[in-house]
């Protein structure tokens, strides 16, 4: 005699769920109260974001955000979870515990008892650092790629000297990131070896106007003595 066979259905206890939940070390997994206070925290949150359990527990998730808009950032995100049914959803910087940032991305779902009702709320996070820093990456490629193609092109047709370095010069600014650019020209004259601006870009030529002797300087001679590049984050803080 033939028929289906059914298995009691089996839901997992307490303990069951919390090792399921902390089998995604990848994710963090967060519940909180009505009032979006840590009920929750797990290995994949501590992983992610630094903090245990026991320092999160009833805190609130204010801490994650960047700002003083974390309270309000939280807020709407509970707000939403609770009248929609999701919260959150936004990729965006997250504070860890050591102060560092990272890229993530999470949302917030309300948790429901047997009558309905709203007891509480699952966050779960990813950091997505990884990802977007590939994805910065492959922007910049595209950007240097557009800009030594634009330059290539200006200077395929292009025969006037001074409007060739000018074309160069800008287009290592773009490359860079540089405030300005500027490329001097030596020159030999009677009174021995001298320079002059060549080209600039980024920056009116009047503010090189008073500009000293730049191989006479410890930041300029490298480049000057054809040694190496120059690069300075801020030349202004420069011991040099």
């Amino acid at each position: 005699m033939g028929g289906d066979v059914r298995r009691p259905h089996h839901s997992p206890n307490a303990s069951e769920w919390r090792q399921i939940v902390d089998s995604a070390v990848d994710t963090a997994i967060i519940t909180t109260d009505v009032h979006g206070r840590v009920t929750s925290w797990s290995q994949g949150a501590k992983a992610i974001l630094g903090w245990s359990e026991e320092e999160m527990l009833d805190r609130t998730l204010e801490r994650l955000f960047p700002d003083e808009s974390g309270a309000g950032a939280l807020e709407r995100e509970v707000g939403d979870a609770r009248s929609i049914g999701r919260g959150g959803g936004v990729d965006g910087w997250r504070v860890r515990k050591d102060g560092s940032h990272i890229w993530a991305t999470g949302e917030m779902t309300p948790i429901r008892d047997d009558a309905g009702e709203v007891v509480g709320f699952t966050k779960v996070l990813r950091d997505r650092s990884s990802q977007r820093a590939a994805e910065e990456a492959l922007l910049e490629e595209r950007r240097a790629l557009e800009i030594l193609n634009r330059a290539g092109s200006a200077l395929a047709i292009e025969t006037d000297l001074h409007k060739l370095v000018q074309i160069v010069t800008d287009a290592g600014v773009d490359l860079t990131g540089a405030q300005f650019g500027a490329f001097f020209y030596n020159v030999l004259d009677d009174a021995g070896e001298s320079y002059m601006l060549y080209t600039l870009s980024g920056a009116p030529a009047e503010a090189f106007a008073k500009f000293p002797m730049p191989r006479n300087t410890e930041v300029f001679a490298p480049t000057f003595k054809g040694e190496g590049i120059v690069r300075s984050d801020d030349i202004t803080q420069d011991p040099r």
